[in-house]
């Protein structure tokens, strides 16, 4: 029985201990198998496993969509932010240096070249790592960190991996300071700490006797640090006496990586992938589903893409999961573009407004916006909504539709807030809590 086949079917191991039990049963598992006509030898060939009526050699499946439908992971969800998704394989560097610059005038791209030679120098520039993790960072800041959740930066190389490091940590500098000059009555001091708070690791295997010795250092501190251990841990901002970080080793928030720890690596404490590094088939499904670990307060994964591997994105997505077209179209449904959050989020919020109307309370957008002129009538329609809530059907209903709708705000905006001033717990405990609270009608 044999875990990680796609992995360890190859190779002299796997070859000795097949030759030295000829006729064994081999059983392997794994999430992502060999399938495409690019391996020589497909994982079930390996296993000897042949097709069954319908054409498939598994002893059983569970794809991905079934797993997010059962909730043993989260959905994910995907964020461009490049306009090219024609990258194609790493041998290609020519062709893909064209594609990613096509819309560059000939001046450009020749100007790209002279100073940068070839297609993954131009990956590991230092100017163009600069510009993308200050993106990182305020992303990070704004819907990431407030929730509390970590993140995985995946480079194209070593070398881009650990220039990473070093600009994130410059970029985090850089917010704090701009954080700090705001007006008193702006700054949120408790945010800034959560910032001040943050490391940033670098995770990269050794380069040998020639390695740079920013490389060196950056590894160095990645073991002192324990990093891959403290990045699973959550946030621990809780002082000692004397001012000091009981745990500052649960500071690091961000890991930087190249190859390592794209595939195994089990951290449900991460929501984003911040991908810029050329991959496909299994290699990419393993990497981006690193995101999709359930915890609590959390709804989805993300991965934000600087590289433009939407193609490949949806040829991995399309092996891994079930391929009729009515499932296909699901799975769209489950792995999707954060901008099609948009309309989701306005059908969802129509349908709480229907629920109210529908029984006849239609004062309810007027009533969720704040614009009620006269505030007798404001607190009767609130008082009259109550009372509806008497009934089981109609307060189930409106507890479903609510969380529906929170799930895509939180999404879109990372915030609980809406304009009615609830949280989502607050309005899931005042609706859920009427049973006893109607009997006096109390309502605030």
């Amino acid at each position: 029985m044999v875990d990680e086949a796609h992995r360890t079917q190859g190779g002299d191991m796997g070859d000795n201990l097949f030759n030295a039990f000829p006729q064994a049963v081999r059983i392997g598992f794994t999430g992502t198998p060999l399938l495409t006509e690019r391996h020589e030898i497909k994982t079930h060939e390996r296993f000897g496993g042949k097709l069954d009526e319908n054409g498939e050699p598994w002893i059983d499946s569970y794809k991905f969509d079934k797993a997010v439908a059962d909730r043993a992971t989260v959905e994910i969800k995907y964020i461009g932010k490049v306009s090219n998704d024609k990258i194609d394989d790493k041998e290609l560097f020519d062709a893909e240096f064209e594609d990613l610059f096509q819309k560059r005038t000939q001046e450009e791209r020749e100007e790209i070249q002279r100073r940068y030679g070839s297609f993954i120098a131009y990956l590991e520039s230092k100017d163009r790592i600069a510009e993308i993790a200050k993106d990182i960072v305020e992303h990070y800041y704004t819907d990431i960190l407030i929730n509390g959740f970590k993140a995985q930066v995946v480079a194209s190389s070593i070398v881009a991996a650990v220039r990473y490091k070093y600009e994130l940590e410059t970029a985090i500098k850089e917010k704090i300071a701009q954080l700090k000059a705001l007006p008193d009555e702006e700054r949120d001091d408790e945010r800034i700490k959560q910032l001040e708070f943050l490391k940033v690791a670098a995770v990269v295997s050794g380069m040998g006797n020639n390695e740079p010795g920013y490389i060196s250092k950056a590894r160095s501190e990645a073991k002192d640090w324990d990093a891959v251990n403290s990045f699973k841990k959550d946030f621990d901002y809780s002082q000692e006496e004397g001012g000091q970080y009981k745990k500052p080793e649960s500071g690091i928030g961000i890991l930087c990586v190249c190859d390592r720890l794209l595939t195994g690596f089990d951290a449900p404490i991460e929501q984003v992938m911040y991908l810029d590094k050329i991959m496909k088939e299994h290699d990419l499904f393993q990497a981006i589903t690193r995101v999709n670990r359930t915890k609590k307060g959390k709804t989805f994964g993300l991965i934000v893409d600087y590289i433009g591997i939407t193609k490949h994105l949806q040829q991995a997505l399309g092996i891994y999961t079930d391929k009729d077209k009515e499932k296909a179209q699901h799975f769209l449904n489950v792995f999707r573009d954060i901008n099609k959050e948009i309309p989701v989020l306005e059908a969802r919020y129509k349908r709480v407004l229907n629920l109210f109307t529908e029984n006849n309370l239609n004062e309810i957008e007027n009533f969720l916006n704040q614009i009620f002129a006269d505030p007798t009538a404001e607190f009767e329609f609130a008082e009259s909504c109550i009372e509806q809530a008497k009934n089981i059907k109609f307060r189930a209903e409106l507890l479903t539709y609510s969380k529906s709708f929170f799930d895509s705000l939180d999404l879109l905006f990372n915030t609980q807030a809406v304009n009615i001033g609830l949280s989502q717990n607050d309005w899931v405990t005042c609706f859920g809590e009427l049973k006893t609270d109607i009997k006096t009608k109390q309502w605030t």
